[in-house]
């Protein structure tokens, strides 16, 4: 049995204006929230890219959840709900051109054998080649669990 442990992620990139961006950053859950997991990149922005518009910003952060539930203080936290409850609030605020994606993934140092583990105990998750013949792989590909996409 694989120890290989998913995790929901939710990551966003959008160029826009600051009020624009202010907005989108207070839905994000603070680093410390309890449902937030192992890994958490951002809120970064920048200002300075040569690719974005007089008066705009660039704001790219990456959010995992907890896998499975946990309780804290009496409260119960679900990873995948969430996840999926950010994925949606995010998505209403989006302007047009964002890259908002909500996908599973491990996080941590995970070596091919893992996930070569991992895919050998979940068949029904192994992607497909050209002669749509199942096949391990040795590498994670977020592509292929992809839950939502904006």
């Amino acid at each position: 049995m694989s120890h290989l442990v998913l995790h929901h992620v939710v990551t966003l990139t959008v160029d826009s204006d600051p009020d624009t961006l202010d907005t989108l950053q207070s839905e994000l859950p603070a680093d410390g929230a309890p449902f937030v997991g192992p890994e958490y990149d951002g809120p970064q922005r920048i200002d300075d890219d040569d690719s974005l518009s007089d008066g705009e910003e660039r704001l790219t952060a990456r959010v995992t959840f907890v896998s499975g539930t946990i309780d804290v203080d009496g409260t119960t936290y679900d990873g995948a709900t969430e996840a999926a409850d950010l994925y949606s609030r995010l998505a209403a605020a989006v302007p047009s051109g964002a890259t908002l994606t909500h996908y599973q993934s491990p996080t941590g140092g995970v070596t091919s054998s893992d996930v070569q583990a991992w895919y050998e105990d979940h068949p029904e998750e192994q992607p497909t080649d050209d002669n749509g013949d199942a096949f391990v792989p040795s590498s994670w590909d977020p592509s292929r669990h992809v839950v939502s996409e904006f």
